[in-house]
């Protein structure tokens, strides 16, 4: 019900939920354990989150739209070629972030990441994926199972290379097989890494053709 829900969600993460709203102080760590918690992820409905320690939602106008998606596309395009950014686009996208815009965030998380224009930091390249991720872009998942690989923690790696992969990103389904054969986070598992690897595979992923055709080889397809 939904009393159980509520009262489940408060003792846990000491958050309150009422219809598409989720209000409460968060802290980046216990809000990883609240996507990937399978009761939230339950909650198709809700749309706006409000943690103090994370971003304040606020919903964008026409006007800011076209601002953020003119900054978040600067971003990137920089960080491919290896370009330094003007100060006021990170301003920006710090302040359309702060606002819980999922571009705006998932840009910042390649700069930190990266160690664009700024000091690099994995740790708030982190944070700022999982706003990202937290409202909306599915696609920040891959980007945070990778952090977790490199921060030693191959089950919470594993939990978003999975979100990642059902979604369809490629990269996150190579990613996932990749575990599955290896037994990283999981036992070991070559039928699922054979479809993991096959599913990349379908949409051209090189990587995932070179692995799944290893394990073919391998006599473990």
């Amino acid at each position: 019900s939904l009393e159980t829900s509520s009262a489940y969600f408060q003792t846990k993460y000491g958050i309150t939920i009422s219809g598409d709203q989720i209000t409460g102080n968060i802290t980046p760590d216990s809000l990883v354990d609240l996507i990937i918690d399978t009761e939230f992820r339950k909650k198709a409905e809700i749309q706006q989150m409000n943690f103090d320690n994370v971003c304040i939602y606020e919903p964008l106008d026409s006007k800011q739209l076209k601002e953020v998606d003119q900054y978040s596309i600067q971003a990137l395009e920089n960080i491919k070629y290896n370009k330094t950014l003007p100060a006021q686009t990170i301003k920006k996208l710090e302040f359309y972030s702060d606002m819980c815009n999922e571009q705006a965030a998932f840009a910042l998380g390649k700069i930190y990441y990266n160690g664009t224009a700024v000091s690099k930091s994995i740790d708030k390249a982190l944070e700022y994926f999982l706003i990202s991720f937290a409202y909306g872009n599915k696609n920040a998942a891959f980007n945070i199972g990778v952090i977790y690989y490199s921060k030693n923690d191959p089950e919470k790696s594993l939990e978003f290379y999975k979100i990642g992969a059902e979604s369809g990103d490629s990269m996150a389904q190579n990613n996932l097989g990749t575990m599955y054969q290896n037994g990283q986070g999981v036992a070991q598992d070559y039928a699922e890494a054979v479809k993991w690897y096959r599913k990349a595979a379908e949409q051209g992923d090189a990587i995932a053709q070179n692995n799944l055709g290893a394990l073919y080889s391998n006599g473990l397809g």
